[in-house]
């Protein structure tokens, strides 16, 4: 009886978090259409990112148009141009949108940002089957991804792309020399950590109103501390 009272409460509690998630993201982000493929440009993200993003999905169209064309359906959510550096690119589960971070975005050429949003989509048709609780899965998982990464830049090699080479290499050797501990759970928790304290400090920076500011920062407070009290029950169970 109990449980049919507080199933509806669980789930206001969850359309609410997300409600709440959209609008700062809204406020943060500004939507894009390139190709049919939907951008969208943080406020604080680098000079020339949705040129940089654009180039991208033409060279995804241009080498493999199955892929360009898989490519709304995976990542209905888009692509979208983070501030931050949690990785290079990351998929979002919740949003079903791939992240390129600042860093790749600043430096990173044309086919460097196609292979990490190949690298994504990987990930994002792989999400249905894996729920990335299990250390053993996520290395599977991963090295799949990272093939499919490989066969696309043999793509661009075949196309006369001189970076494709290079990074076909890249990949090849990070492939044979896996560096497992990097996908850890402590890692996991380490890197997020980061992220998080990398958007408070963007926060500042940010022309939003007060309220929001306050909203933003009190979730991702509450988030770092669960991430603080599973890191601590991590190395506990160590």
């Amino acid at each position: 009886m109990l449980a049919h009272v507080l199933s509806p409460l669980r789930w206001l509690k969850r359309r609410i978090h997300r409600a709440k998630r959209n609008m700062i993201f809204r406020v943060r982000y500004t939507r894009r259409s390139h190709r049919g493929v939907t951008l969208w440009m943080e406020y604080l993200a680098p000079k020339g990112a949705a040129a940089a993003l654009g180039d991208a999905v033409d060279l995804i169209a241009r080498a493999d148009p199955v892929s360009f064309g898989r490519l709304p359906k995976l990542l209905p959510g888009g692509i979208a141009a983070a501030p931050t550096n949690r990785s290079l690119a990351w998929y979002d589960r919740s949003s079903q949108r791939c992240y390129i971070g600042a860093d790749a975005l600043k430096h990173g050429t044309a086919t460097d940002l196609a292979l990490y949003i190949i690298h994504e989509m990987t990930h994002a048709r792989l999400a249905r089957f894996n729920s990335q609780s299990d250390f053993a899965l996520r290395i599977r998982e991963e090295k799949i991804c990272l093939r499919r990464e490989l066969a696309f830049a043999r793509k661009l090699q075949a196309l006369g792309y001189a970076t494709a080479s290079y990074r076909a290499k890249e990949i090849r050797a990070f492939l044979d020399d896996f560096p497992a501990h990097e996908y850890s759970d402590a890692q996991r928790l380490a890197r997020y950590r980061r992220t998080m304290l990398e958007q408070l400090r963007l926060l500042k920076r940010l022309d939003t109103p007060r309220w929001l500011r306050r909203i933003t920062i009190l979730r991702l407070r509450r988030r770092m501390r669960a991430h603080r009290s599973a890191s601590t029950k991590l190395q506990t169970d160590q």
